[in-house]
């Protein structure tokens, strides 16, 4: 892989530090030292498997980070290294939800691109709640991250589809560490103070080890996408109509796009009016209006009018973290353990404005400006239709946050001398989370207040809703006492009651509790012609439930108070699951005449849901070298990923898109989105096929070199189809689209119900290079050693399935898509005790979207809708 330019170099940092970058597969050579303490050890486990073995080659690709990573890379949560892995795609991260999305500003990691749903996170091997935020792991407290990258189901359960990543704490501990650290960007703002501090000591002469470690840090965020120059010129996508097509294409994207049919002050639409805008004041003047698209506009006026212009770059967020363990060895073959962990995160978010675009303003109003009002008079107009970006409350501005506990205890030993091993334990797990949104608006006094007619005492006051042109009879019902009347001519003209009015504060909080036991053991029964038969079976329960509770107004108005972002209640669900797993592990040839060595791999788990009933998954695999400068290696799995309570039961929820193009019927207005769970939903399965070389010649010593194949296929994907798609397909005729499309009954306006189904499927493959090498500087008449470490990810396809439409989004970004190639390079060079590294990240450019094509694409045509 070549380099061709600068731009392509996304990021460059040199450190100065105790430790070097290792992502280092499990395969990698070691240091002389290393492989003489490695000598020393009877047993290991490795995540690639449940088996704790001796002589036995897993047959699983597993990338390894150390803990000397995460001080090389000066992180601030062991999630910003383990995206950074070119197998990752970063996808939701605590300063990346812009828009709020009510996860508590979560940070999670994404294999493959499948989402994160299908990256199974485990904690020393053990599933917990609150693993899809690895801000809640203290990063002073990581001995090591594993990740599987391949199928991993039968060995560790549903959702390791895309594979597993396995972080490993340490067990010990004698003194204190710690660090700090500031970061600022060069426009002066996404400051962030980082701290993290850890210590142990043993006690009881040895027999006890306490552990206490955590991390805190508090992210200021960035501003919104009008405070970075890429920005300024508001580029956005258009479609062109069908009537003006000629030589332009379908869609195009174009500079200053802005609504041209809501401005900060309002906007006349229609009529010989049109186009009259209201500054601050209420001072009217004709906007200029530039080409027109719909509901938007490219040039022309109304600047800071984008539809994106009110999202944050990053948000604010703050987290802090605590773990605390304590072990006690019983007796010289029996350990008992206590572990608490303790995580809380904040995040700010900015959605978009509330919007209007057919508000009736009768020529009573007395807010109208008297220039306007000469204006009605003299044409003879009863009534103006205003538009207007409501911009007064500053957008829809979102507070959300989470705090988890969770506890351990747990027991571990050996018997039969050591030849066997086993542990059982139990934890409990209980997060807290509350999604608010401070600058609501509720929607039934807003058409009141903004209907204003002159009161009894020659003042403003609001109208009778029976004569309200703006209010249905469900509106109606949703008015509360003492209207305020609301002034909507002019950017910030309305008196501070009238903002307080109609503004309410919406919030859904959410209780999540995960009860889970498990009882493992491993061991070699047996001897075989390449060592010994190494076997692992065990059982483990989950019981998880969930119920939340939405504020006075959303639940006094069932979830339709506001047009989006309205509290929802959640009733009580409940979901359990017992499943049981055999491992097997076979070295059938060791220094044979035909093989240095010949191992086989397998694992079987059946898994009983209490709501998607009974699956069972497996694995096959094969590690063969036929020489010790060789091995090869595969694996064939069955994975699944079961719906989650969520999935099933989420409790329904509206969105608004102020401007949508209805396929069915050619007619642009608002659309209404209603989400929520699906109770008929089916387990995803999911078939991988994972396959490689690892080289490590003789002849050059301290290189290593691996390649591996992937390749995942998953049926009846959980997901919630995309209301342009559900349109799209209905009117092409399929019917089970058609009947996800209805009438608002608040609004009559579009309504799609947008419920997760089995309806797509996903497949990926591409290929996975790991090179390593390792050269004493005494070699090339330097001091000290040197260490090059290179990790790159080739996807070949990214596609997605659904009603007999493929997209695949390798080398694309919108819609969840990877770019084709991404590769970490390190180069580190220790000398006594300093360590200098050198670390570049790059990836190959990517297509904006998957589903358009441009001109230098094959197949374009202008005529064509994408």
């Amino acid at each position: 892989m070549r380099i061709r330019n600068l731009k392509d170099l996304l990021l460059v940092t040199t450190a100065i530090t105790a430790g070097a970058f290792t992502a280092q597969a499990a395969e990698q050579p070691q240091s002389t030292a290393a492989q003489q303490a490695a000598a020393e050890l009877e047993e290991v486990i490795v995540t690639g498997s449940r088996l704790r073995v001796s002589g036995f080659e897993t047959p699983t690709p597993v990338t390894t980070l150390s803990a000397e990573a995460l001080e090389s890379r000066a992180a601030t949560t062991i999630a910003d290294v383990v995206n950074q892995l070119p197998a990752m795609r970063q996808s939701v991260t605590n300063t990346q939800t812009q828009r709020g999305n009510g996860n508590g500003g979560r940070n999670g990691v994404d294999l493959r691109g499948l989402g994160t749903a299908r990256t199974l996170v485990l904690v020393n091997g053990r599933r917990v709640l609150g693993t899809d935020d690895l801000n809640q792991i203290p990063t002073a407290l990581v001995e090591r991250v594993e990740v599987v990258t391949g199928g991993a189901s039968a060995a560790y359960g549903s959702d390791a589809v895309s594979g597993v990543v396995n972080f490993i704490l340490k067990d010990s501990m004698n003194g204190i560490q710690g660090s700090a650290q500031y970061k600022v960007s060069q426009y002066g703002d996404s400051k962030e103070p980082a701290f993290s501090l850890a210590g142990g000591t043993p006690f009881a002469n040895g027999r006890g080890q306490l552990i206490l470690g955590g991390d805190y840090s508090d992210s200021k965020g960035m501003g919104t996408i009008y405070s970075r120059d890429w920005y300024k010129d508001q580029v956005g996508l258009v479609a062109f109509p069908a009537t003006n097509r000629g030589t332009n294409p379908a869609q195009a994207l174009l500079p200053n796009v802005t609504y041209s049919t809501q401005t900060a002050g309002g906007i006349v639409l229609s009529g010989p009016l049109k186009g009259t805008a209201f500054g601050p004041g209420g001072t009217p003047f004709q906007m200029q209006y530039g080409t027109i698209f719909s509901t938007l506009q490219a040039g022309g006026e109304n600047y800071g009018a984008s539809p994106f212009g009110n999202w944050w770059v990053e948000a604010p967020h703050k987290r802090y973290t605590a773990l605390g363990k304590v072990s006690y060895d019983v007796t010289d073959d029996i350990n008992v353990f206590f572990e608490y962990e303790f995580g809380h995160n904040e995040q700010d978010g900015l959605s978009t404005f509330h919007q209007n675009t057919g508000l009736i303003i009768p020529n009573t109003n007395p807010f109208i400006p008297a220039a306007t009002r000469a204006q009605m008079t003299a044409l003879g107009l009863t009534q103006i239709t205003i538009g207007r970006m409501e911009t007064t409350l500053g957008g829809y501005q979102l507070r959300n946050g989470e705090t988890t506990n969770q506890q351990t205890a747990g027991v571990e030993g050996d018997i039969f001398e050591g030849a066997w091993s086993w542990d059982a334990w139990v934890s409990h797990g209980y997060r807290k989370t509350h999604a608010k949104v401070i600058s609501n608006i509720m929607e039934g006094n807003y058409l009141a207040s903004t209907y204003v007619v002159t009161g009894a005492n020659g003042q403003p006051a609001c109208g009778p809703l029976a004569t309200n042109p703006n209010m249905t009879a469900a509106r109606a019902a949703q008015v509360t006492q003492n209207c305020v009347p609301f002034n909507v001519f002019g950017p910030k003209d309305a008196s501070a009651q009238a903002i307080e009015y109609i503004r309410y504060t919406s919030n859904t909080e959410t209780q999540q509790r995960q009860w889970a036991m498990a009882a493992n053991i491993s061991g070699e029964p047996f001897q075989l012609p390449g060592g010994p038969f190494a076997t692992a079976f065990g059982i483990e329960h989950r019981s998880n439930n969930n119920q939340g509770q939405a504020d006075s107004i959303s639940h006094a108005f069932g979830g339709t108070a506001s047009l989006s972002n309205n509290g929802t209640d959640t009733p009580l669900q409940k979901l359990s699951v017992t499943e049981g797993y055999l491992e097997a592990g076979a070295p059938l040839a060791s220094n044979a005449t035909w093989a240095e060595s010949f191992d086989l791999n397998g694992a079987i788990r059946l898994t009983d849901y209490s709501t998607s009933g009974r699956v069972t998954t497996w694995k096959l695999g094969a590690s063969y070298a036929p020489v010790n400068d060789i091995r090869f290696r595969i694996t064939r799995s069955r994975d699944i990923r079961a719906p989650t309570l969520a999935n099933l039961f989420a409790t329904p929820n509206t969105g608004i898109t102020a401007s949508f193009l209805n396929p069915v019927t050619g007619l642009t207005g608002p659309l209404y989105t209603r989400g929520g769970g699906n109770p008929s939903l089916k387990p995803e399965i999911a078939n991988s096929w994972v396959g490689g070389a690892v080289l490590t010649p003789s002849m050059v010593e301290g290189l290593s070199v691996s390649v591996d194949y992937f390749n995942i296929k998953i049926n009846g994907v959980i997901a919630a189809v995309s209301a342009q798609n559900i349109a799209s397909r209905c009117a092409q005729g399929l019917q089970e689209y058609c009947a996800l499309m209805g009438i608002e009954p608040l609004t009559g306006g579009l309504l799609i119900r947008t419920v997760p189904a089995n309806l797509q499927a996903l497949k990926t493959s591409g290929l996975d290079f790991e090179l390593s090498y390792s050269l004493p500087g005494d070699v090339i008449g330097l001091p000290g050693d040197f260490r090059i470490r290179a990790l790159n990810t080739y996807v070949h396809e990214l596609t997605t399935t659904e009603a007999s439409v493929a997209i695949d989004r390798a080398g694309s970004g919108a819609g969840g898509g990877l770019p084709r190639w991404s590769g970490n390079f390190n180069l580190s060079h220790t000398w006594e005790r300093l360590t200098t590294n050198i670390t570049a990240r790059y990836f190959s450019g990517i297509l904006a979207d998957a589903t358009l094509v441009e001109p230098r694409q094959s197949g374009y045509n202008s005529a064509l809708p994408n």
